[in-house]
C-alpha cells in the first residue's frame, strides 16, 4: 500500500515523563516536509544515552518524547528537495548531523555540525513542529531521529544511505556505539603502532575501542572491568590482558603504572564515571600519555583534578561519535564491515522483540549484555575502583622530632650516597612536620637545604665521584626533558610539583629503613640524615675548597632571593627596589639588588632588629609598617615619588603581595612573588593595578637551573663577590633540631604575632661534632623571613587614587590623550571648556571626541600626515593601537610562539594583527560569538574556539590544545573571570598574560599565587605601551604604507546623529568599530 504523503499509525516507545518506564503506544507519524525523510526502522539499539532520557539526566529533553538514536531502516518516503536518498534505500539515521554547509562541516578537524544538539535542542524538527502525535498530544523527537518508533521522520542532514546488502540488524550499531568506540582509538587518540592502551569499561563501546586499538597496531591492550565475565570476549576482540580493580588493594591507576613501568600511552574511559576518568588520566604516561573521554557522565557533573597531571605532558581529550564525520564515514565503515575488515557481530549478546524494550533496559542497567536487539544495547558497567585506605601517621610536634638510627641501602641504579655535613631548616621542612606540604608520605626524613661529601656512587653515575663536595638539589635537573632543554624555565619534569615522585627513589623504593620499617625520602634529598641517597639529577658538584657549613644555604634560600633580583626581575642599575621581609631570603634579595646596581634599596619589616643586618648587606634604608598611619604602599609611593621600580615579597602572605604590587611604579613597576602563601590562598588585586603597566611575576628558586647555576654561585662566593656568611646567626648541635624548629616558628621579637604566619623561617646549618654515638651534628640558625602586618586594610583601588594625587604634578599617564586631571573631568587648571543650557559639562579622558568641537591640552594631541583619512585613522587614538601594541610592545611576542586572544572585538583583532606581525606560529582566537571567527581568521588567527563548545574551563581546553599552555595570552574583554582564565591558560614556567580589557570599577581579580610562583608573568598594558605623541604619527605612516590594517576594523559609518544606533550595534556584537561622521 502506498503510504507516501499520508499519516502512518505505528508502534513506538514513549517516555511520558522523566523517571517513568517506556510505554508501547500507537502513534501517528506525519509525512515528511521539505528536506525531510520518513524511515521505517528495522533494528535499533538501546544506548546509555537513552537511559539518561528515561531518568531525566539528558540535557534539554522535553517530555513526552520518543527516544532512540542507534538504528537502521529503509526510506519510506521523502519530502520536497531531498536528493541524498530515495524511497527503498537502506539507511542509518545520524544522531550527529552533517549538513555539509556550515563552517564546522567544512573543517576537516571536527565532526560537529552547527545543526547538532550541541548548539540547540533537537526536540522538534527544524521548523519547530513535531511529526509525532499520540492520543491527541504532541510527542517530541529525540536528536531528530527517535528510532524507538516503527516509523520516524528526520531532516535529510541526519540520514545516510548504506550498502543495500548490509544486514540492518547488525549495522544499526554503527549509528552510535560501535562507531564511537572504534573511532575513539583511530581518530581521536590516533593510537600509534606498538603502543600500550588501557580501556576502562568493557561494554559494547569499550569492546569497540579494543577493536580500534588492535586495528591501529597497539602492542598491548589492557581491558579493565569489575565484571570478569567480559574478559573472554575482550580477549577474543584483541585485548592482550584484562584486570579487575577489585583484585587489588591499591588504586587501579597505580596497578597500571606498575604493570607498564611508566603508565599507558593511551587510556580510554568508556564508563561515564568521573572517578574512573580521573583514574584513567592518572594511569597515563607522565610525559606523553593521552586520555580519551568516551563515556558521558551524568548531567551537571564537574570534573576536578590536579592540573599538574596535564602539565607534565599528559593530554586529556574528548571523543564524540569517535570523531567521524558521520555522513561521510558511516557508508565506508559499513563497506569495511561487509569486507570483513572487522566484526562487530561479536558484540551482540541479545536479540529481543520491540515489545520487550523495557527488558532491554533492565539488561543495560544490570550490565548483562554488550548490545541487544531489537532493542540492541550496550552495557555500561560501573567501574568501582578499589580505594586504598592508608593509615597516615600523625605529624610530630617540633618537640617530638625523633632522633633515630636509620639503615641506609644502596641499590644497583644511577644514584649515590652522600654524607651530609651541613643542613638547614627551612619553612618548607616545617610544612612537612605540620602536614601542610602536598603529597607527603610518612614516616619521612625531611630536609632539603644541605651540603655534603659523596660517600659512594651507583652504576652509571658520571657527574660525581666519591670524595666530591656536593649540594643536593630540591629542584632536579635531568638535562633531557623538554623543560630542562627550554631556557625560559627552571622546571624539570622529574620535580615534585607534578606529583608525589620524590617520596621514593625513581625505582619506587626507599633507601631508608628504621626499626624495620620503610622511611620515605623528601624531595629526593632528605638532608636531615647524616647519610642520604639521591638520584644524579638531584646533585651537583661544587668547589672542593667551599666551606660546606656556609654554602649549604645555596640549596634553597640564598639562590631563591638572590636570583629573584638578578635573574627573575633583572633589576637594572640605578633603579629603586623594595624588599618586603628581611629574613634570610629577603636579605638575599637585598644582596641581589645591590649586585645588580640598584641605587635605592628599601627594606620593609615589622622587626626593627633586622634593619642593621639589612643595611650591612646593601639596604639603603629600612621602614617598619607599624610606624605609619597609612598603608605601607602609600608610604613607599610618597618616599619614591612614583612608586618603586621593583618590589619583592619574601613573606608569603597574600595581603603583603597585594601591597607590594600597589607600591610599584604605576606605569612600569615589577612585583616579584617569592614567599609561598598557605595552600589554597587567593591573591586579590584590582585589575587597574596591572592594566596601567605594572608587572606581577612569580619566582621559584630564583629562576635558576640549579645544576648549571650553583657551581658558579659557589665560585662567586669563594671569590668574595658576595658574603652569605653574614646571614648566619645561630649554631646548634643536630641533637637540638627541635630547638631549631622552635626558633623557626616563634621568632625573637613579637613572637605572638609571627607564630600564625609562614614568615619566621630560620636557616639551620651544621658541621660534624661526633658524640658517643658518632653522629651528633652542630647546627646554625638564622631568620629567613617575617610576618608583615599592615596598618589597616588596603583597598587597592583607593591606593591607586591616592597615588594619582601624589603624582599629579609629576606624571603623565601613558595613554593618548590623558593626565591626572582627566579623572575629574576638567582641564589641567581645574575648569571645563564645555557648557550646555547654562551648566558646566565635564570632559572625558581629556578629549571628549563626541563633540563636533573639543578642547584638549597641548600634550594630549599629535600631528599626523595631512593625507591620512581621518575617518579611518581615528581608530588609532585607542582601540587599534592598544591591541596592536599589547602584542608588539607589552608582551613582545616572539617568532614561532603560541598566542591566545580572549575577545575578538576591535581590540582583540588588533592583538591578533600584532601577534601575526611578530611572527607567532599559532594564534588562537576565543569568543562566545562565532560570527567573529571569520574576521579573526582574516586578521591572522590560525584557529578560533568558543568556550560554549566545551564542558571544561577554556583554560583547560587551551592547555590541552597546546601541550602545556600558550606562550602569550591577551584578555581584551574586561572581565575579571576571563582575566584569571587567560592567566591559567599560560604555560607554567614562562607564560605571559597581558590584561588589555578594562574591568568595571571596583572589580577585583582573585587567583592562586602559585599560578605566578611557577614562573608565569601577569602584565597590564595602557595604550599598547606606545608613547602616544611619538608613536601615533608613526602608526599612521605605517597604515598609509599599507603595513597594517585599519580600514578593515570599520564595519559601520554613521552620521553623528545616529550615535545611539552605533551603541546598539556594539551592545549586540554586530560591529567591530562604528565611525561617526559630523
Amino acid at each position: 500500500m502506498d503510504t507516501s504523503g499520508k499519516t502512518i499509525k505505528c508502534k513506538a516507545a514513549v517516555v511520558w515523563e522523566a523517571g517513568k518506564p517506556l510505554s508501547i503506544e500507537e502513534v501517528e507519524v506525519a509525512p515528511p516536509r521539505s528536506h525531510e525523510v520518513r524511515v521505517k526502522i528495522i533494528a535499533t539499539g538501546i544506548c546509555g544515552t537513552d537511559e539518561h532520557v528515561l531518568t531525566g539526566s539528558f540535557p534539554k529533553v522535553e517530555y513526552p518524547v520518543i527516544p532512540g538514536h542507534e538504528g537502521a531502516g529503509i526510506v519510506e518516503s521523502i519530502g520536497e528537495g531531498v536528493t541524498c536518498v530515495k524511497p527503498g534505500d537502506q539507511v542509518i539515521p545520524l544522531c550527529l548531523p552533517q549538513c555539509g554547509e556550515c563552517s564546522s562541516c567544512l573543517k576537516a578537524n571536527t565532526n560537529c555540525c552547527l545543526k547538532t544538539h550541541l548548539c540547540e535542542p533537537q526536540n522538534l524538527m527544524p521548523d519547530q513542529t513535531s511529526r509525532f502525535t499520540c492520543k491527541g498530544k504532541r510527542i517530541h523527537h529525540f536528536l531528530w531521529i527517535s528510532t524507538f518508533s516503527e516509523y520516524t521522520v528526520m531532516p535529510d542532514s541526519t540520514v545516510v544511505k548504506i550498502d543495500a546488502a548490509a544486514p540492518l540488524d547488525k549495522v544499526c550499531l554503527f549509528g552510535c556505539g560501535f562507531s564511537t568506540g572504534y573511532g575513539a582509538a583511530l581518530n581521536t587518540a590516533q593510537v600509534a603502532p606498538g603502543s600500550i592502551c588501557a580501556i576502562f569499561g568493557l561494554g559494547g563501546v569499550g569492546l569497540s575501542v579494543v577493536m580500534g586499538c588492535k586495528a591501529a597496531g597497539a602492542s598491548e591492550i589492557i581491558g579493565i572491568d569489575i565484571n570478569k565475565e567480559k574478559f573472554a570476549k575482550a580477549k577474543e576482540l584483541g585485548a592482550t590482558k584484562c584486570v579487575d580493580p577489585q583484585d587489588y588493594e591499591k588504586p587501579i591507576q597505580e596497578v597500571l603504572i606498575e604493570m607498564t613501568g611508566h603508565g599507558v600511552d593511551y587510556a580510554f574511559e568508556v564508563v561515564g564515571c568521573l572517578d574512573t576518568l580521573r583514574a584513567a588520566l592518572a594511569s597515563c604516561h607522565l610525559g606523553c600519555g593521552v586520555c580519551v573521554m568516551v563515556g558521558v557522565p551524568p548531567l551537571g557533573s564537574q570534573l576536578a583534578f590536579d592540573p599538574m597531571l596535564l602539565f607534565t605532558g599528559r593530554t586529556l581529550k574528548g571523543s564524540f561519535i569517535g570523531g567521524w564525520k558521520m555522513k561521510d564515514s558511516i557508508p565506508q565503515l559499513v563497506s569495511s564491515y561487509m569486507e570483513k575488515k572487522f566484526n562487530p557481530d561479536a558484540l551482540i549478546t541479545h536479540t529481543l522483540a520491540f515489545c520487550q524494550i523495557n527488558e532491554g533496559f533492565e539488561l543495560l542497567r544490570a550490565g548483562k549484555s554488550n548490545f541487544s536487539a531489537k532493542g540492541r544495547k550496550r552495557s555500561v558497567p560501573l567501574i568501582q575502583l578499589s580505594r586504598l585506605l592508608s593509615k597516615i601517621m600523625g605529624c610530630p610536634h617540633p618537640d617530638d622530632v625523633v632522633m633515630a638510627v636509620v639503615k641506609l641501602t644502596i641499590c644497583n641504579m644511577p644514584c649515590f650516597s652522600t654524607q651530609i655535613v651541613a643542613t638547614g631548616i627551612c619553612r618548607t621542612d616545617d610544612h612537612v612536620l605540620k602536614g601542610y606540604f602536598p603529597n607527603i608520605n610518612y614516616p619521612v626524613i625531611a630536609g632539603h637545604e644541605g651540603a655534603g661529601i659523596v660517600e659512594s656512587v651507583g652504576p652509571g653515575v658520571t657527574c660525581v665521584k666519591p670524595g666530591d663536595k656536593v649540594i643536593p638539589l630540591c629542584l632536579p635537573q635531568c638535562g633531557e626533558c623538554d623543560c630542562c632543554l627550554n631556557p625560559n624555565t627552571n622546571y624539570c619534569l622529574k620535580t615534585h610539583f607534578h606529583q608525589a615522585l620524590q617520596n621514593l627513589m625513581p625505582d619506587k623504593t626507599s633507601r631508608f629503613t628504621c626499626k624495620g620499617k620503610q622511611v620515605y625520602h623528601f624531595l629526593w634529598t632528605s638532608t636531615f640524615s647524616e647519610y642520604t641517597v639521591l638520584p644524579e639529577a638531584s646533585i651537583v658538584k661544587i668547589n672542593d675548597d667551599a666551606p660546606l657549613d656556609k654554602v649549604c644555604l645555596f640549596g634553597c634560600a640564598f639562590p631563591s632571593g638572590y636570583g629573584a633580583a638578578v635573574y627573575t626581575a633583572k633589576v637594572e642599575p640605578g633603579s629603586t627596589c623594595a624588599v618586603f621581609g628581611l629574613g634570610g631570603v629577603g636579605l638575599s634579595v637585598v644582596m641581589g639588588c645591590k649586585a645588580a646596581g640598584a641605587s635605592r634599596i628599601i627594606g620593609v619589616d615589622i622587626n626593627k632588629a633586622k634593619f642593621d643586618k639589612a643595611k650591612e648587606l646593601g639596604a639603603t634604608e629600612c621602614v617598619a609598617p607599624q610606624d605609619f598611619k597609612k598603608p605601607i604602599n602609600e608610604v613607599l609611593v610618597e618616599m619614591t615619588g612614583l612608586g618603586v621600580n621593583y618590589a619583592f615579597e619574601a613573606v608569603g602572605r597574600t595581603d603583603t603581595e597585594a601591597t607590594a604590587l600597589a607600591s610599584c611604579h604605576v606605569g612600569h613597576g615589577v612585583c616579584v612573588l617569592i614567599g609561598e602563601p598557605p595552600a589554597g590562598s587567593q591573591l586579590s588585586i584590582t585589575p587597574v593595578q596591572v592594566l596601567t603597566g605594572r608587572k606581577l611575576m612569580g619566582c621559584l628558586l630564583g629562576g635558576w637551573k640549579l645544576k648549571n647555576a650553583l657551581p658558579k654561585l659557589v665560585s662567586d662566593y669563594m671569590s668574595k663577590k658576595f658574603n652569605t656568611d653574614a646571614l648566619i646567626s645561630h649554631v646548634l648541635p643536630f641533637g637540638k633540631i627541635g630547638e631549631g624548629f622552635e626558633l623557626l616558628q616563634t621568632g625573637k621579637s613579637r613572637s605572638q604575632l609571627c607564630t600564625d604566619s609562614k614568615a619566621n623561617s630560620k636557616i639551620v646549618d651544621s658541621v660534624p661534632a661526633k658524640d658517643e654515638q658518632g653522629w651528633e651534628m652542630q647546627l646554625s640558625a638564622q631568620w629567613t623571613s617575617l610576618t608583615l602586618f599592615l596598618s589597616g586594610a588596603v583597598d587597592p583601588l583607593w591606593v591607586l587614587v591616592q597615588t594619582l594625587k601624589v603624582l599629579s604634578q609629576l606624571w603623565r599617564f601613558a595613554v593618548l590623550p590623558i593626565r591626572v586631571t582627566q579623572g575629574k573631568g576638567v582641564m589641567p587648571e581645574g575648569t571645563s571648556r564645555f557648557k550646555c543650557k547654562g551648566k558646566e559639562v565635564l570632559h572625558f579622558m581629556g578629549t571628549s571626541t563626541f563633540s563636533e568641537y573639543t578642547v584638549v591640552a597641548d600634550i594630549s594631541l599629535t600631528k599626523i600626515s595631512a593625507s591620512a583619512p581621518l575617518d579611518k585613522v581615528c581608530l588609532l587614538g585607542c582601540g587599534v593601537s592598544t591591541g596592536y601594541g599589547a602584542a608588539l610592545n607589552t608582551a613582545k611576542v616572539e617568532p614561532g610562539s603560541t598566542c591566545a586572544v580572549f575577545g575578538l572585538g576591535g581590540v582583540g583583532l588588533a592583538v591578533i594583527m600584532g601577534c601575526k606581525k611578530a611572527g607567532a606560529s599559532r594564534i588562537v582566537g576565543i569568543d562566545l560569538n562565532k560570527d567573529k571567527f571569520a574576521k579573526a581568521m582574516e586578521f591572522g588567527a590560525t584557529e578560533c574556539i568558543s568556550p560554549a563548545d566545551f564542558k571544561k574551563p577554556i583554560q583547560e581546553v587551551l592547555i590541552e590544545m597546546t601541550d602545556g599552555g600558550v606562550d602569550y595570552s591577551f584578555e581584551c574583554i574586561g572581565n575579571v573571570g576571563v582575566m584569571r582564565a587567560a592567566l591559567e591558560a599560560c604555560h607554567k614556567g614562562w607564560g605571559v598574560s597581558v590584561i588589555v580589557g578594562v574591568a568595571a570599577a571596583g572589580e577585583e581579580i582573585a587567583t592562586r599565587p602559585f599560578q605566578l610562583v611557577t614562573g608565569r608573568t601577569w602584565k597590564g598594558t595602557a595604550f599598547g605601551g606606545w608613547k602616544s605623541v611619538e608613536s601615533v604619527p608613526k602608526l599612521v605612516d605605517e597604515y598609509m604604507s599599507k603595513k597594517m590594517k585599519v580600514d578593515e576594523f570599520v564595519t559601520h559609518t554613521l552620521p553623528f546623529e545616529q550615535i545611539n544606533e552605533a551603541f546598539e550595534l556594539m551592545h549586540a556584537g554586530k560591529s567591530i568599530r562604528s565611525v561617526l561622521k559630523f
